[in-house]
């Protein structure tokens, strides 16, 4: 089955938790370097750097990585959401009579995804016209919510409705649980446009190894990433 894919970085100039931390030198390369790299050798047919940032846009540039505009300052605020950058490429394409079945949001903050995370993920879109899309996720393995409680007053709380039923299980009887590690939101257009949702109702879990769902959100994060880069831990 053939899909056209745009693989969209987004990549906003203010950041809180590290300053300019898109283009903060990671190991030599300013960070968003990594993921224009990896996108740029996968399987996208097309992939663009979103932002509302000159200097981003001048130094994605450098890696010959297409950034067709600068992002309205509209969708780069704090609390701006995916869904409306997506769209906001998405409507630029169209205006130029360009569409795209599927869309791929590459975060620049997670630089060890693989070329071959980009393209497994593109094949199980591909060989499931169902699914609405496939999304990154790393398994939790020490801070299971079920074991989780709440305090009222340092008061224990027992209960909360996501707890174990049963006191202290082991960890072998406990339910696998995920959380979304953010190196791939791959999602069709049509759900993107119709559902206004980029996981939609029939989502397909690609999981990553806890090595390699780095999420830079501050700057310990950042120490930890670049150590590991350094060590060749992954």
């Amino acid at each position: 089955m053939r899909l056209k894919i745009l693989g969209i970085i987004p990549a906003r100039g203010g950041s809180k938790g590290i300053k300019n931390k898109n283009i903060k030198k990671f190991c030599g390369k300013p960070l968003i370097y990594w993921t224009i790299k990896t996108a740029l050798k996968s399987n996208l047919d097309n992939v663009i750097v979103s932002t509302d940032s000159l200097k981003i846009k001048k130094i994605s540039e450098k890696y010959d990585v297409s950034v067709p505009f600068l992002r309205p300052a509209i969708f780069a605020k704090d609390n701006s959401s995916s869904i409306s950058v997506v769209k906001h490429a998405l409507k630029f394409f169209f205006k130029k009579k360009i569409s795209f079945d599927a869309v791929m949001i590459l975060q620049p903050t997670c630089p060890f995804r693989t070329v071959n995370d980009i393209n497994k993920c593109i094949s199980i879109l591909k060989k499931n016209k169902k699914l609405s899309s496939v999304i990154s996720l790393q398994e939790i393995k020490s801070f299971f919510p079920d074991r989780m409680k709440y305090l009222s007053k340092q008061k224990l709380i027992i209960n909360p409705k996501f707890a174990e039923k049963t006191e202290n299980l082991i960890r072998q009887k406990l339910r696998k649980i995920y959380i979304r590690s953010g190196l791939i939101y791959l999602s069709r257009v049509k759900n993107i446009l119709e559902e206004n949702s980029i996981q939609g109702k029939n989502s397909y879990g690609y999981i990553t190894p806890l090595n390699r769902s780095y999420n830079i959100d501050d700057i310990n994060d950042f120490k930890i990433a670049e150590l590991v880069k350094k060590k060749h831990l992954i």
